[in-house]
């Protein structure tokens, strides 16, 4: 099966360099189709979804495969939608929650306390400048085929909003990460060890504290597939000339319960009706995992 992660990009704006000029999110959506009807993956961990963007999903009748869970958008609090999408053809959803990724991970829309703290004292909640809350969306599905049960997990980790502390940012991060980690390890999210995988943006490098939480319970398939690139490569460009790294998706897979036999970035173009040209759909690229449940030990 293929799963993806793909940060589809909120902002209803956004100043693209490569392309001298503003790119709007009318623009962006016919590409964003395209590159998920080219690739159809199985199941997509989608991050910064809008109320447009689902809404335009679940009314596209090329996507009709597809069914779509996951927490909205709140603008009011500037926090972002995260949803799971799954081709209903072949996998049949058990159930599926939110989780917030904070000191209560069943209270709505919390925060990390020291998120909390600096938003209360050092940020300008009044022009948007926040740490938002941040959320994890789990599905567990089973293989029509087959009949095996999997989870799947789709999440946003925190960014490091202008004012805030660059190590307060970097804990918060951490902490979100141990919090999942721990949902999972604690059977909060997935019971009885059955195979897992982990999706989203996770607003860090590799090998950082968040990496380092993840990769106790699963695998990076950057590392354990067998096809992939010939090196790490960044996986938010911003639409802009920029060589640094920035790579801060990821998909990870439980240890010893999935072979990863092909990784991709996902780099190219798609036409845009509206501007009669190729477009990357996101300032972030898609990510692909081709991979195959082990047989149960």
């Amino acid at each position: 099966m293929k799963l993806m992660s793909f940060n589809v990009l909120t902002s209803e704006k956004k100043n693209a360099e490569i392309y001298n000029r503003i790119l709007l999110r009318e623009e962006r959506l016919e590409p964003m189709f395209e590159m998920l009807l080219d690739w159809h993956p199985d199941v997509i961990g989608l991050q910064e979804v809008s109320d447009v963007h689902r809404e335009r999903i679940r009314c596209n009748a090329d996507l009709a495969d597809y069914e779509m869970v996951g927490s909205p958008a709140k603008p009011v609090l500037h926090e972002q939608g995260v949803y799971v999408m799954y081709d209903k053809r072949k996998f049949r959803l058990l159930h599926w929650g939110t989780k917030w990724l904070s000191e209560k991970p069943e209270k709505e829309h919390s925060y990390i306390r020291e998120a909390a703290e600096e938003n209360e004292t050092k940020l300008d909640l009044a022009r948007g400048i926040m740490h938002q809350p941040r959320k994890a969306v789990y599905a567990v599905l089973c293989d029509r085929e087959s009949g095996r049960a999997f989870g799947f997990c789709d999440t946003h980790l925190g960014h490091t909003p202008v004012g805030s502390d660059q190590e307060v940012s970097d804990l918060i991060r951490y902490k979100q990460a141990q919090i999942l980690v721990d949902l999972i390890q604690e059977g909060k999210m997935f019971e009885g060890g059955i195979p897992f995988a982990i999706v989203g943006d996770m607003n860090s490098q590799p090998y950082m504290l968040p990496h380092r939480e993840f990769v106790r319970i699963a695998e990076d398939v950057w590392d354990c597939a067998e096809i992939k690139p010939d090196s790490r490569q960044r996986t938010l460009h911003r639409y802009e000339y920029d060589n640094r790294n920035n790579q801060i998706d990821y998909i990870f897979v439980s240890r010893n319960q999935f072979r990863c036999r092909r990784f991709d970035i996902v780099t190219k173009s798609y036409y845009s009706e509206l501007l009669k040209q190729e477009i990357l759909p996101s300032d972030h690229y898609p990510l692909l995992a081709e991979v195959t449940l082990l047989p149960e030990q």
